[in-house]
């Protein structure tokens, strides 16, 4: 009888070079803090580190003041690349094109069990 394997820890997934990305909404009216991550390894990490490269890194707009208005934090983490950590902070107007691609995908990763 086999057991399932099991869940990889951080350390292990960091020895493997798992990409993990988590995604963070902040702010709106009840000022309710949303998170999802997602971890993607092996046959997964072609298409992440894609849909990674097409942000803007260095050129996410700044955060604009506003009542009620949601901010997205977009963390990634890339063992192996330089820098190995990426980090946006994007008002919701910014929340467009690749980076809104990386909160869908995000996002969809962690409601799979």
């Amino acid at each position: 009888m086999n057991d399932p394997s099991p869940e990889p820890t951080d350390a292990e997934r960091a020895e493997a070079g798992a990409l993990e990305v988590e995604v963070t909404r902040s702010g709106g009216m009840a000022g309710i803090r949303r998170r999802w991550h997602a971890v993607a390894v092996a046959d997964d990490r072609p298409r992440w580190d894609a849909l990674l490269a097409r942000c803007p890194w260095e050129d996410a707009p700044e955060e604009t003041a506003g009542a009620d208005r949601f901010v997205w934090r977009i963390r990634a983490s890339c063992p192996g690349e330089t820098p190995p950590e990426r980090m946006a902070r994007l008002p919701e107007s910014a929340l467009v094109g690749p980076w809104l691609e990386v909160v869908r995908a995000v996002q969809s990763a962690a409601e799979r069990p």
